[in-house]
């Protein structure tokens, strides 16, 4: 575990309804969700523990009924390191300057991904909606040069726009960003006409490594 001091520290809190005692054990669960089907995925807060975890931290939530939440994420924290260390490792992250759509009906994962994308040079669109993101690209569909969609959505899952997508641009490649293990294998692949699956939570490193292995 790491060390409240050797840590880094980040408390979020907010004044809102609380979290039922009942369900705290389950919050950070892939695909647990509160909310009404078709309004959420489940894997905003597992992608946040995802990335936690990933980088030697911990997250904990106190929280009480009718007075507010709070999150606590301890990272480990580390010296800076020499400048010329930073500057050998910029080169491992690969970035570009191509167009990328991005789908998912998750608002927080797409503005995470938006974010990583931009930072690597990257002009990103993004849709909540998967059926406002068809008629985007319908609209032009030589405006993009990728596309990055979830694949548990409402109305139109991420295989059902893939296929329209390519009815009507049949070279584009897509990437489907799933937490599902069986939709990652090469039959999957394959029979969806997917250039490459990411499991979720989605790393800096392997997305910008998927996306230069797919165009380039």
């Amino acid at each position: 575990p790491v060390s409240a001091t050797e840590a880094v520290r980040l408390t979020i809190e907010d004044t809102g309804t609380g979290i039922d005692p009942a369900i705290q054990d389950r919050i950070f669960d892939p695909y647990f969700t509160t909310k009404e089907v078709g309004k959420g995925s489940g894997m905003g807060l597992a992608m946040v523990h995802g990335i936690v975890h990933n980088h030697g931290g911990v997250i904990s939530v106190k929280s009480e009924m009718g007075c507010g939440t709070v999150f606590t994420v301890l990272l480990p924290a580390s010296p800076m390191p020499p400048a010329d260390e930073v500057a050998a490792d910029s080169g491992s992250v690969p970035g570009g300057t191509e167009s990328i759509l991005i789908v998912d009906d998750e608002k927080g994962l797409t503005q995470i991904l938006e974010a990583m994308l931009t930072n690597l040079g990257y002009t990103v669109k993004t849709n909540q909606d998967p059926e406002e993101a068809l008629t985007t690209f319908t609209a032009s569909p030589s405006r993009f040069d990728l596309i990055i969609t979830d694949m548990t959505m409402p109305h139109i899952n991420g295989l059902e726009l893939c296929a329209a997508i390519k009815k009507i641009r049949p070279d584009i490649p897509v990437i489907v960003c799933t937490g599902h293990n069986s939709q990652a294998n090469a039959d999957f692949l394959k029979h969806a006409d997917i250039a490459a699956v990411v499991m979720k939570p989605v790393t800096t490193t392997e997305i910008a490594q998927t996306i230069r292995r797919i165009l380039d």
